[in-house]
C-alpha cells in the first residue's frame, strides 16, 4: 500500500489500524490536521497525545499529535474518529516570554515576563522580523515544541510593539503583520522534527499546473484588484522633552518616493516612536589646592586643631599625589568628564599647650581629589533615548500588497505524490492567458488520502491576509508603543533614571592619630608663675636616655623593701 502510518514511531498494519478515510488538512499559519475514521473492530487506537505519522510511498507527508478522539455511532455506522494535529498546537499552547532584568529582594535578576516588547532583543536593541521570529520559535522549541526552524526569510524592519499573555502563535502573526501575504508552512519531509518554514511570496517555489489534464477536476479563479495599493505613507510622530518644554516631530517615509500621501489607494499609517527624554540639573562646586604643608589647612581638615597655637608641621605625605586639587563643597557628576579620585593625607606635627605641654601628633584626613575647577556646571541627562526610525517598512508593505491578486481554487486527482502547499502555482492550458501568471500562493489545502484527490485554495490567507483594502489601511492601528522597552537588559525604571547614582560629593573627614608629649606639667594652678608643680620634660634626658618606672631596693622601717620610681637607668659614676 502506498500509504503507511505509524503510531509513536511504531508501524501499524492495517489490520491491526483499519483506515476507512484519512484527510490531511492544511492552513497558513494554522495548524495542520489530520482526520482518520476507523473501522470498530480496530485493534489500535491512538489514545489522547499519542504521535501519529503519514508516509505516502516512503516519504512523510504529516506528524502530529492525537488531540481528540470523537466516537460516532449510528444505525448506519459505526467508527472511531481521530484527529491529530502537527507542532502549531505548540505554538498555540505556550504562551511567550522574554527575558528581561527585575528586582528580586533588591538584587537584579533576570526573569521570564510574559508582558513583551516585540522587535527587540535581550540586549533591548532593535532587531528584524526574521529575527523576531527566530526568537520566539527558539523559545517554543525551549518549552517543548516539536518543530525545528526551517527556512525564515522575512528579513524586514519592524517597530517595537508591546503585548501581553499572548501565545506564540498569536505572537508569529503579530509579526507578520509587517510582512503582509508572507507563507508559513512545515516540511515534514526532512528527517527529524519537521521544519517550519516562513517565507515572503516572491521567493516562493512556482509550479505550473496543466488544468487541460484529465487529473485537474475543477479550477476556478477569482481577480482581486481590489486589493492592490498604489503607494504606502508612513507618518512617525515622535513627543520630545526637555525639562518642562514638550515638542512634536513628524517624519515621513513613503513608497514609491514621488507618490502623494492623500492620493487614493495609499495606505497611511500613523507611526508612535519613543520621543526622547531629557532634563538638565545644575550643580556648583568648590574647589582648592591641597596644602599640607599648611598649618590653616590643617586646621579646616582636622576639627581638634582648630583651637590649638604655635603648631609645627613636621613632616607629611600624600597616598595619592594624582592631583593637586580637592573637591570641598559640591558634587561632581559623571556628566561633568572630570575624574576623583581619594587621597589620604597624614602629617606628623608638633604644638604647645597654654600649660607648657608641648605634644607631638599624628593627623590623618581623607580628601576627594579632581582635575575640576570651581564654577557651576549644567548637565544634562537623557532618561530615554529617541527610538531610530525604521526604514523600508513603507516599501516591504507596497511590495506585498501592490501586485495583483488572485484567489480561487482547483481540484485534482491522484496528486498527493506532490506537496504544493507553501508554493505559487500558476494555471495553463485555459483560455484565459492571464491564468499563466497568477503567482497565487497556494494557503490551504485538502489531501483525501483514500480517494486520492486533493482540494487547493490559492490567494491572500485570510486569517492573515486583510480581506479588502480598507483593512490594509489598519496595519498599524492596534499597535501598542512601549514604555519601558529600555529597561529590558538594565532593570532600571524610568523612575530609577531621575536619580544621578554616579556623583561625588565633598568630604571633610580629619582625624588623629597617637600624641606624643614632649613636656607635660601638672600644676596646681596653671596661670600663677609661681607655684608647686610637676615638671616632666623630655629635654632633661640626655642621649637616647628612657626614664621610665623602674624597680629599686630600700630599707623601709628596718626591714628590706622595693618601690618603683620613675629614672633613667642606673650609670657607674668612674
Amino acid at each position: 500500500m502506498d500509504i503507511e502510518f505509524k503510531i509513536n514511531s511504531q508501524q501499524v498494519d492495517f489490520e491491526d489500524f483499519p483506515v476507512c478515510a484519512a484527510k490531511i488538512t492544511r492552513r497558513s499559519s494554522a495548524a495542520d490536521e489530520l482526520s482518520i475514521s476507523l473501522a470498530p473492530h480496530a485493534a489500535v487506537v491512538p489514545q489522547i497525545g499519542d504521535t501519529i505519522e503519514v508516509f505516502y510511498r516512503g516519504v512523510r507527508k504529516f506528524a502530529g499529535r492525537t488531540a481528540k478522539i470523537p466516537l460516532t455511532k449510528s444505525a448506519e455506522r459505526s467508527v472511531v474518529e481521530i484527529v491529530a494535529k502537527n507542532a502549531w498546537l505548540d505554538l498555540e499552547e505556550t504562551v511567550y516570554q522574554q527575558k528581561w532584568v527585575r528586582s528580586i529582594n533588591g538584587n537584579p535578576a533576570s526573569v521570564f515576563r510574559s508582558r513583551v516588547t516585540l522587535g527587540q532583543d535581550l540586549e533591548g536593541e532593535k532587531i528584524s522580523v526574521a529575527q523576531q521570529l527566530e526568537e520566539i520559535l527558539q523559545y517554543a522549541i525551549s518549552c517543548g515544541a516539536q518543530l525545528s526552524v526551517g527556512s525564515i526569510d522575512t528579513d524586514s524592519e519592524m517597530l517595537l510593539d508591546e503585548t501581553r499573555d499572548i501565545s506564540c502563535s498569536q505572537a508569529i502573526a503579530r509579526v507578520l503583520k509587517w510582512v503582509p501575504n508572507s507563507s508559513v508552512y512545515f516540511d515534514y519531509s526532512t528527517g527529524g522534527l519537521p521544519a517550519l518554514n516562513i517565507k515572503k511570496r516572491a521567493s516562493l517555489e512556482t509550479e505550473t499546473i496543466d488544468i487541460s489534464r484529465g487529473s485537474v477536476s475543477a479550477a476556478t479563479v477569482t481577480a482581486r484588484p481590489d486589493l492592490a495599493i498604489e503607494g504606502v505613507s508612513i507618518k512617525y510622530e515622535q513627543e520630545n522633552k526637555q525639562n518642562d518644554t514638550t515638542w512634536l516631530a513628524i517624519s515621513e517615509e513613503k513608497y514609491p518616493p514621488d507618490i502623494v500621501s492623500d492620493a487614493r489607494k495609499t495606505i497611511v499609517m500613523t507611526v508612535d516612536l519613543d520621543g526622547s527624554r531629557s532634563r538638565s540639573s545644575t550643580y556648583k562646586i568648590v574647589c582648592e589646592t591641597i596644602r599640607p604643608d599648611s598649618v590653616h589647612w590643617w586646621r579646616e581638615h582636622v576639627p581638634a586643631l582648630a583651637d590649638e597655637t604655635q603648631i609645627e608641621i613636621l613632616e607629611y605625605q600624600r597616598d595619592n599625589p594624582k592631583y593637586s586639587r580637592e573637591l570641598i563643597s559640591g558634587s561632581i557628576v559623571s556628566g561633568m568628564n572630570f575624574e576623583v579620585v581619594p587621597d589620604h593625607v597624614r602629617a606628623k606635627i608638633r604644638y604647645e599647650k597654654p600649660n607648657g605641654v608641648i605634644v607631638t601628633k599624628d593627623v590623618a584626613t581623607a580628601v576627594k581629589t579632581t582635575n575640576a575647577f570651581t564654577g557651576t556646571f549644567t548637565i544634562w541627562k537623557t532618561s530615554q533615548l529617541a527610538e531610530k526610525r525604521p526604514e523600508g517598512i513603507a516599501k516591504a508593505i507596497y511590495e506585498a500588497a501592490s501586485s495583483m491578486q488572485y484567489e480561487g481554487s482547483v481540484s485534482l486527482v491522484g496528486e498527493l505524490s506532490a506537496d504544493r502547499f507553501g508554493k505559487k502555482i500558476r494555471l495553463s492550458g485555459s483560455k484565459y492567458p492571464e491564468w499563466n501568471s497568477i503567482d497565487a500562493t497556494v494557503v490551504y489545502s485538502e489531501e483525501n488520502l483514500i480517494d486520492q484527490t486533493t482540494l487547493l485554495k490559492f490567494g491572500p490567507p485570510k486569517h492573515l491576509y486583510p480581506d479588502n483594502i480598507e483593512e490594509l489601511f489598519r496595519i498599524s492601528r492596534n499597535r501598542v508603543v512601549t514604555n519601558d522597552s529600555s529597561t529590558r537588559k538594565t532593570g532600571k525604571l524610568p523612575s530609577d533614571e531621575d536619580e544621578d547614582m554616579s556623583q561625588t560629593k565633598a568630604e571633610i573627614n580629619g582625624n588623629e592619630g597617637d600624641s606624643y608629649y614632649e613636656r607635660f606639667i601638672v600644676s596646681e594652678n596653671p596661670s600663677l608663675s609661681e607655684v608647686r608643680n610637676i615638671d616632666l620634660n623630655v629635654a632633661d634626658l640626655e642621649g637616647n636616655e628612657a626614664a621610665k618606672m623602674r624597680e629599686i631596693y630600700l630599707c623601709y622601717n628596718g626591714y628590706l623593701a622595693t618601690a618603683k620610681v620613675l629614672m633613667t637607668n642606673p650609670v657607674i659614676e668612674q
